[in-house]
């Protein structure tokens, strides 16, 4: 509504009722409102029963527990501006917020590659239970030589800067009718109009049966009755950000937020025409097993999985997760600062249902990425905490059967999926793409790659290098080698090697024709570079797809 002349009741009323006046229903009501009952499920800590279950229902009830509605307002503030109300029982979490999600600014004075990464600005006002105000928007990164825009928040909460009590809702309603200037208590005209907006569409509703069932402890209905766009495995639509689609999550199902733009300087680079190099650089990490799923989040918080979940947040600066062993904490990241961890245990039927106990603690603003650093489901789209990630990660290349396992992978892939055995190898692609940037460009003709057997990681390159260059690939056993040792490029005019026989060590040595050797620092990628690097980058990993897809088969025919 426009600003009143004054907070009395008769200055709010009018304008109130101007701005339910100018209420537009859409034309489509089928695409643009969704609603459902709820089913059986988990709920916090505790097995609900469905709607029709529950002791004085008719099971033949069409009652509504979940509606969400998009509505247009004909002025000219708000001409063209989507409103998207959603409402519901036996949700994840009891929040009630109001989101203002701004447009793109219309000219950005960056290059793209710095604002990739970058999101839209929102403000989100939290009006029960904990109230507040956080807003986001894009931030120059401090430091370094690269201009980097990075969306960032701001955080205020009435509970953590006031000591005085704040009384609900209803209290605050009932006390300004008792004091006789009630500005918020609705005139019978507003209850007019109101239901002016609602009868069209309770009219359209009952001509369609029973509702759709959700189940308890989730965020409801993820789809509008009329849907046309692909859906994933939940049945949520992936078009989270077409404004003409009412999603019944939070904001923040853009899901560009939180995101931190890649640091050109972080890491070695090269983009050889050959090999399509993509670096990948990162900060924050996150942990979680088959038995003990993590789901790790870049900033505010984790988001806590099944079994036993340990993580802890940096706010405003990335993340460092710690990972419980033999009653140690082993940490790593800045330890400074304010942290939070959450430890879940679920027991008896919680244990089959992980997803409930995860959908309360998710920040709104933040994306998801589950990781499981052992064995991990065979399809992990299809697990319950899976499915909710917008990044799932696998680490396969230490199980005691990782061609088998990664079978598994390829029969199941989904472009939300990567393995931590291609995480590994980030910095021998760079330097691979970087030496055949060096003239003189000949073509080549072989490719060995040598490493211990049975080791993923060595697998993995070896199909890159092969769906890339698209000649022979030898792989190499080296007996006591812990990791790649070496990948040599044959050419007219000789050897092109990267060579690297101790992995403890770390020091790689490059061999050009015609040139002398040149010693280099290639260590082994540590656990914590590599969980940094893939929570920076939350985007599909196109090079990776190619790889699993297309690549494997070249060096592993299928029998």
């Amino acid at each position: 509504m426009e600003e009143p002349v004054s907070f009395t009741a008769s200055d709010l009323t009018a304008e109130k009722t101007k701005i339910l006046s100018a209420v537009r229903l859409p034309k489509d009501l089928a695409a643009h409102t969704a609603r459902g009952q709820y089913a059986a499920g988990w709920q916090g800590s505790h097995d609900v029963v469905g709607y029709l279950e529950e002791k004085g229902i008719d099971p033949a009830s069409t009652t509504e527990t979940y509606a969400a509605i998009r509505l247009d307002i004909d002025t000219r503030r708000w001409a063209g501006v989507p409103f998207y109300l959603r409402t519901g029982k036996r949700l994840g979490k009891r929040v009630t917020e109001i989101a203002v999600v701004f447009k793109r600014a219309p000219h950005l004075p960056f290059e793209s590659t710095a604002t990739r990464e970058l999101g839209k600005n929102a403000i989100v006002i939290r009006v029960q239970p904990d109230e507040g105000v956080t807003i986001r928007f894009g931030s120059k990164v401090p430091g370094g030589t690269a201009m980097e825009v990075r969306d960032v928040s701001m955080d205020f909460s009435y509970g953590r800067s006031f000591t005085e009590s704040s009384p609900e809702a209803y209290e605050r309603l009932i006390l300004d009718v008792l004091l006789g200037d009630p500005p918020l208590f609705p005139t019978t005209e507003e209850v007019n109009l109101s239901w002016k907006i609602l009868d069209p569409i309770e009219e359209f509703w009952s001509t369609l049966g029973q509702p759709q069932p959700y189940r308890a402890g989730t965020w409801g209905r993820r789809r509008p009755m009329k849907c046309s766009h692909a859906t994933d495995a939940t049945g949520g639509c992936h078009d989270y950000r077409n404004a003409e689609h009412p999603h019944p999550r939070d904001i923040a199902e853009d899901r560009r937020v939180a995101r931190g733009a890649r640091r050109v300087g972080d890491r070695p680079r090269a983009d050889a025409a050959d090999l399509h190099h993509r670096g990948r650089a990162g900060a924050g990490a996150g942990t979680g097993q088959r038995r003990q799923p993590r789901a790790p989040v870049p900033c505010h918080r984790h988001l806590p999985a099944a079994w036993k979940w340990r993580a802890q947040a940096r706010r405003g600066r990335g993340c460092g997760v710690r990972q419980f062993q033999s009653g140690r904490q082993v940490r790593f990241g800045a330890d400074a600062g304010a942290g939070e961890i959450i430890v879940l245990h679920p027991r008896g039927g919680l244990v089959h249902h992980p997803d409930t106990l995860v959908i309360p603690l998710l920040v709104p603003d933040a994306p998801v990425v589950a990781w499981w650093p052992n064995e991990a489901p065979a399809n992990p789209s299809k697990d319950l905490l899976g499915a909710m990630a917008r990044s799932r990660i696998t680490g396969r290349h230490a199980l005691v059967e990782p061609y088998r396992t990664i079978e598994d992978l390829r029969r199941n892939w989904s472009p939300k999926n990567v393995d931590m055995a291609w995480t590994r190898l980030t910095v021998w692609r760079a330097m691979l793409a970087t030496m055949l940037d060096q003239p003189p460009h000949l073509p080549i003709s072989t490719v060995k790659v040598s490493g211990p057997k049975g080791f993923l990681p060595m697998d993995l390159l070896a199909a890159w290098l092969r769906l890339k260059l698209n000649v022979p690939v030898i792989m190499e056993e080296v007996p006591g080698a812990t990791a790649v040792t070496g990948v040599y490029l044959t050419r007219a005019d000789g050897t092109l090697s990267l060579e690297r026989p101790d992995a403890k060590e770390g020091i790689a040595v490059i061999s050009t024709p015609g040139q002398s050797p040149q010693s280099i620092s290639v260590p082994t990628r540590t656990l914590e570079e590599c969980l940094s690097e893939e929570l920076r980058q939350l985007d599909p990993d196109e090079v990776y797809a190619e790889v699993i897809t297309q690549g494997w088969n070249l060096i592993h025919p299928a029998e």
